[in-house]
């Protein structure tokens, strides 16, 4: 409760910690994610889900500027139970039986992206940079009953790049599309059990990768 009580301090402050010149505002936004896992051994599905943050930005000419954010997203991935073994192995069912169907993971995550932005137009601009991915919470399910996990699990914290485009539709009204992908891999080194006769050590080379559409209002 407290982290999240401090990330919310933390997005307020970019939009009151306004600088003089070339500010260009406070943005708060909201939108949908289109989220996987791409790189790696385990196959999986793309997921939807949703993020709400704000960000601040700021021109240093009319071709250059910057911005900085913090989101809450909301993402995930689907994994093919048909496919998983050995590796389905590390999920059980917490009343221990098989499982039969498709493992849905969600997640949730703080980004705080810091990107350069290159003014094609007033309007528009081509943005990049890197983003820092604070992963609070995971949950993985499979025809509605929740699973256990053995062994280390998912990283933290990683850092993703991200790349984009913004526009402003009006003064006020902003669109964007964000495509950000981790440069450091998902999980931690892991042991299952695949044979039943020894341990068997994991490091899966999966990547978190995410389409962000985002309208915002600036002010």
């Amino acid at each position: 409760m407290k982290k999240i009580v401090l990330i919310a301090v933390m997005a307020l402050s970019l939009c009151v910690a306004r600088a003089d010149g070339e500010n260009r505002g406070c943005i708060v936004k909201g939108g949908v994610n289109f989220s996987n896992m791409v790189m790696g051994v385990m196959p999986h599905g793309m997921k939807v889900g949703g993020h709400l943050g704000a960000e601040w930005e700021y021109a240093f000419s009319r071709r250059v500027g910057m911005s900085g954010g913090l989101l809450m997203s909301f993402q995930g991935a689907k994994f093919d139970i048909s496919k998983l073994d050995p590796i389905g192995h590390y999920f059980k069912q917490e009343a221990g039986h098989a499982i039969l169907k498709d493992i849905d993971y969600s997640a949730i995550y703080f980004n705080i992206p810091v990107m350069g932005k290159l003014y094609i137009t007033p309007n528009f601009s081509f943005d990049l940079g890197p983003q820092l991915a604070v992963n609070v919470q995971n949950r993985f399910t499979s025809d509605g009953e929740k699973l256990k996990k053995e062994g280390r699990g998912l990283e933290s914290m990683g850092v993703d790049v991200v790349t984009g485009f913004s526009y402003n539709v009006t003064r006020n009204i902003v669109v964007q599309a964000h495509y950000s992908l981790s440069l450091t891999k998902s999980w931690n080194d892991y042991e299952v059990d695949a044979t039943g006769t020894g341990v068997t050590y994991f490091n899966s080379g999966d990547r978190v990768q995410n389409i962000r559409l985002s309208v915002g209002w600036r002010f």
